[in-house]
């Protein structure tokens, strides 16, 4: 409802008040809402004169007629105010502010004015209360639930040519496709490899199940019918499946049917390459040396290797780690070429994508991890395997007289007898001799302990086995540190040469152990593969120096070792990451991490602190 007092402008009434007229003469008459600002009474219509003051306007408003302010509590220290709340000066008048006609103004005391300062003080304090705690509800809840995400667990088996191992390895669920990823426990060992099966390829399955039962109590029985199981056959399958395809095919077969049948989610069985086992092994080696990890441009280097980094051209990473690798029946040898890279999209990594134009050797891999291109160097040399070696050799000194069952071993320790049988000295594919009617049954070789024919005798089976010949042909230098694991590390311990050591104190060494009678060598230990460390000690010696080429400071930086951190170096970590996807080709962004969650937590705290703070100012304020 509008109260109107209405009065002609022009012919004041002296008796009403709300007729104002100003005493300095006679403007336009204008009619203008006055709205107290308090909700609950009802705006007043005016007739004003334009030139009229608000002072006096205000005054008599405040002291006279039935609606004044007096009689409604008001405060006499009266001010008028624009709809904006804008303050009208009490020497101005509505000509002044260009007010238009029926325009409406609002009346208030200071009393008012606190009255909204406390209403917008409250309003303020109320909202940041609010967001502060929903925020604070929201990031805890997203917190928790990401943290209770069950772990995942992934079983690969190593199926070697001389033994099997089964590897357990666990992440957490909410760090998939982040590299977080570790190795439970101990590998399991099943003795034999599963090219030995090829005259009983369906006992190749259950030779296999102990070791799984065994690696299972590793894993909560909720998450193993989840858990990816994985095996992938290297160099013994590889021969065997040149040499008996059929008896190849049939393990395998059997290998899947009981595999299909475990607890675990049985992914696949295959042979694989040995290109993919050396990059397999290369990204495991580097991977647990922190190497392939980059955050916040700078490189993680891990400390457990104590390896420097030799300067690259790219300073947002550490140069990778070299991968050489030594099983029973090939040798593989991986390293990054430090050249200017061409832009090249890969992944997975061993599928090759050009976009340049630059030419691609055969033994040229590119790999993009992390946001990062490697260019790598990777050879795999089948039949020049540690075991496989043995083979030849025994086969080369059977050939020089065939028909007899003695033979001179100037690589085993005189007085030590070693008896072979000649199916085994002549299996292929490896060894090219041919076996003839007069070939006996066994072979007896006895040991000389003579070091410099030893060395001989391998020099003339690396001329003979052609995919373990010296080359010629040109390839990259050996860049970087190298890592030597696997057959490597065993022969590196056995002469306690694992680091630091120079070319001519490792030889020393193996030379000395070679010129030792069987007597001298079973007092170290009685253990029976003693007896072969003379030949192996001086096949990595060739295997290094003449095969890969390594100089004397080289072979000091090299490092043999068998685990990095918790975790055994070998090519099965390189698999399940890529077999999983647990490696991206770029950084990968985490949802929230501890440290977003710390910060988003602290904001919120800080905002209900404040608008806590903003409340108690309000209710202060009312009661003061």
């Amino acid at each position: 409802m509008v109260s109107e007092r209405e009065g002609d402008c022009s012919s004041p009434d002296e008796t009403d008040p709300l007729n104002v007229n100003s005493d300095q003469g006679s403007g336009r008459c204008c009619r203008v809402v006055l709205k107290p600002s308090l909700s609950q009474l009802p705006p007043l219509v005016l007739s004003i004169d334009g030139s009229t003051p608000f002072r006096v306007v205000v005054s008599n408003y405040s002291s006279k007629g039935d609606l004044s302010l007096a009689k409604r509590n008001w405060s006499k220290d009266l001010v008028v105010r624009l709809r904006d709340y804008s303050l009208l000066r009490s020497h101005e008048t509505l000509d002044d502010l260009g007010i238009a006609d029926g325009e409406q103004l609002i009346i208030t005391n200071p009393a008012d004015d606190d009255c909204h300062s406390r209403s917008g003080w409250l309003g303020l304090a109320l909202v940041a209360v609010v967001i502060g705690i929903v925020s604070l509800i929201a990031v805890v809840v997203l917190y928790c639930l990401s943290g209770s995400i069950p772990d995942e667990y992934g079983v690969v088996i190593d199926a070697g040519s001389s033994h099997s191992g089964v590897f357990l390895y666990k992440w957490n669920g909410r760090k998939k496709n982040t590299g977080i990823i570790k190795q439970v426990g101990s590998y399991c060992d099943v003795e034999s490899g599963l090219s030995s099966y090829m005259y009983n390829p369906e006992a190749a399955g259950e030779s296999l199940v102990p070791c799984l039962v065994n690696i299972s109590t590793l894993v909560p029985s909720q998450r193993r019918p989840l858990s990816a199981l994985y095996l992938a056959a290297t160099a013994g399958m590889r021969l065997l499946e040149l040499a008996q395809p059929l008896a190849s095919c049939r393990i395998m077969s059997s290998v899947k049917d009981v595999l299909k049948a475990q607890m675990f989610d049985f992914k696949n069985a295959s042979i694989i390459s040995g290109v993919d086992e050396g990059l397999y092994a290369w990204i495991a080696t580097n991977f647990l040396d922190s190497r392939l990890m980059i955050t916040d441009g700078h490189s993680r280097v891990s400390s457990f290797c104590s390896i420097s980094s030799p300067a690259t051209d790219r300073s947002s990473r550490p140069f990778s780690l070299g991968a050489l690798d030594l099983g029973g029946a090939s040798t593989q040898i991986v390293f990054e070429v430090s050249v200017s890279l061409s832009p090249f999209v890969i992944f997975p990594f061993w599928r090759v994508v050009q976009i340049s134009n630059e030419t691609v050797t055969d033994h040229s891999r590119y790999l993009r991890l992390y946001g990062e291109t490697y260019r790598l160097y990777v050879r795999s040399y089948l039949c020049c395997g540690a075991n496989e070696m043995i083979r030849i050799r025994q086969a080369t000194l059977a050939m020089q007289a065939p028909s007899e069952v003695v033979h001179k071993d100037p690589c085993l320790p005189l007085n030590y007898t070693l008896v072979v049988n000649s199916t085994e000295v002549f299996m292929k594919p490896c060894v090219a001799f041919e076996p003839t009617q007069a070939t006996p049954a066994e072979y007896h070789y006895q040991g000389t302990s003579d070091p410099s024919a030893c060395r001989m005798l391998i020099d003339t089976m690396m001329r003979i086995n052609s995919t373990c010949i010296v080359e010629s042909e040109p390839r990259p230098e050996v860049s970087g540190n190298l890592v030597a694991f696997s057959g490597f590390y065993y022969i590196g311990k056995f002469f306690n040469c694992t680091s630091g050591c120079t070319k001519s104190q490792f030889n020393e060494s193996v030379w000395s152990y070679c010129e030792r009678p069987v007597d001298r060598i079973f007092e170290l230990a009685p253990l029976s593969f003693l007896y072969s460390y003379c030949f192996r000690g001086m096949y990595t010696l060739a295997l290094l120096f003449d095969k890969y080429k390594l100089t004397d400071s080289q072979f000091q930086q090299l490092k043999f070792l068998s685990r990095i951190g918790s975790s055994d170096i070998g090519w099965t970590l390189g698999y399940m990451l890529n077999a999983t996807n647990m490696l991206p080709a770029e950084k990968p962004t985490e949802l929230i991490g501890v440290l977003e969650f710390s910060l988003v937590t602290a904001a919120a705290c800080l905002m209900v602190l404040l608008g806590l703070s903003f409340l108690a100012f309000v209710i202060y304020r009312k009661f003061r």
